[in-house]
């Protein structure tokens, strides 16, 4: 997931952490995204009874975007995978099938 120095700074603040200790911790080493967890997965997913985010209220600006991308926009294979890990675009993938 793509991050900006205004998400770095809100996400380490909300997390309690320095700006450095997160980039350390959660940022890739090209310095512009969140690292991925297993499955290439946010690192900031939970799994449970619902997956949820775990920095919901400071997320990154792109996924406050969610899912109003381009590429799920302008491609049904796309919009298909993303169905995979979202079911709430089910209705909006069911439009476009």
């Amino acid at each position: 997931m793509r991050v900006d120095a205004a998400d770095v700074e809100r996400i380490a603040a909300y997390l309690g952490l320095r700006e450095e200790t997160f980039r350390t911790r959660y940022v890739a080493r090209r310095g512009d995204r969140l690292k991925d967890a297993q499955g290439s997965r946010c690192v900031f997913l939970e799994d449970g009874g619902t997956t949820s985010c775990h920095i919901y209220p400071v997320r990154p600006k792109r996924c406050r975007s969610w899912p109003f991308w381009d590429e799920l926009r302008d491609s049904p294979d796309a919009l298909r995978d993303a169905v995979r890990t979202c079911p709430g675009l089910e209705p909006i993938a069911g439009d476009e099938a």
